[in-house]
């Protein structure tokens, strides 16, 4: 071999060595993960369910993953900003977000949206079911769903239900009224919660959709009246509220799963983590009781169960809230 083809041979060898090397070292995050804090977006505002869902959860995430996490609300348009956000995220697992199951493929189907609720993301796992409501405020004249229902047959347009946002699973429980009884509500929208009761205790409007863990505190202090559950039996936190079922209103969704995704792409030993860390969190007895103590319903569905029902609603979504 001459000393020609020698150095080349050399400089191969060299070359494709620091290949390995650096390879190696860009794949070393990914091994150590997480090295840092991560940021949970949340696309509701503070005090909603899937805010206090998220608020009491994360912690014991944090404490199985070993490092920090950070809650940012980032509210709008039923959810799809949050999410939006994270569909331009990068996928290293230091991004993740709340996904309330069906909104954030209601949202996709009513409105022109950055991200595609399969495509674009990675289910971690549902940890919790809460069923929908619907609250008026307590001595309104409203004594029950048919009442309510009596008022918008009468008044076609007039009588108003609060949501949050185009899409929400709030914006369906409208929606569902509407479609089982032939009515016509006046859908009103706000980017939370909070706002949305604020609002019928104001008496600014009739009724505010929502979900059972958040209407429960109200309903107690004496502040608001459920006249309906979703779910096929009743919510153990109102076990005097009626379902919709029981009173012949078909909902597309009568529950939201509450959900954690990530941004597509994830290194398969990240999303493995992540994984790992939400089915740790689930099954720490401090959650339980932590959850136990809000009224969450908790509902562990791990990866493979998630995607499967995220399917599912995003087929649904397009059929019921075809215009």
């Amino acid at each position: 071999m001459n000393n020609h083809l020698v150095y080349w041979v050399a400089r191969i060898l060299l070359l494709v060595t620091s290949c390995a090397m650096l390879t190696a070292f860009a794949a070393q995050p990914a091994l150590n993960y997480p090295t840092k804090g991560i940021v949970v977006i949340v696309g509701y505002e503070p005090g909603s369910g899937s805010d206090t869902t998220t608020r009491a959860f994360m912690p014991f995430v944090s404490k199985a993953l070993g490092q920090p996490i950070t809650i940012i609300n980032q509210a709008g348009a039923g959810g799809a900003l949050s999410w939006n956000a994270l569909s331009r995220a990068k996928p290293d697992g230091y991004t993740l977000a709340f996904a309330g199951l069906p909104s954030i493929f209601n949202a996709a189907v009513l409105a022109k949206v950055e991200y595609d609720p399969l495509s674009s993301f990675s289910y971690l796992g549902v940890v919790v079911q809460d069923p929908v409501a619907l609250t008026v405020k307590a001595g309104s004249r409203y004594k029950s769903l048919d009442d309510f229902i009596a008022a918008a047959r009468s008044s076609p347009g007039k009588v108003t239900i609060g949501a949050t946002g185009k899409g929400s699973i709030d914006h369906t429980i409208g929606l569902g009224i509407e479609k089982s009884k032939g009515v016509k509500f006046n859908i009103v929208n706000f980017d939370g919660t909070p706002q949305g009761i604020t609002a019928v205790l104001g008496e600014n409007l009739d009724a505010m959709g929502m979900n059972a863990n958040a209407s429960m505190p109200f309903e107690k202090a004496g502040q608001l009246k459920t006249l309906a559950v979703g779910g096929d039996k009743p919510f153990p936190g109102l076990p005097n509220v009626p379902t919709f079922k029981s009173l012949g209103v078909d909902l597309y969704a009568q529950a939201v799963y509450r959900s954690y995704i990530a941004p597509k792409g994830l290194p398969d030993s990240v999303y493995q983590t992540l994984v790992k860390a939400i089915k740790v969190a689930v099954d720490d007895p401090q959650w339980k009781a932590q959850a136990d103590k809000l009224g969450l319903p908790m509902v562990y569905l791990g990866p493979d169960d998630t995607t499967a029902l995220a399917k599912q609603l995003n087929e649904a979504a397009k059929v019921y809230l075809a215009k």
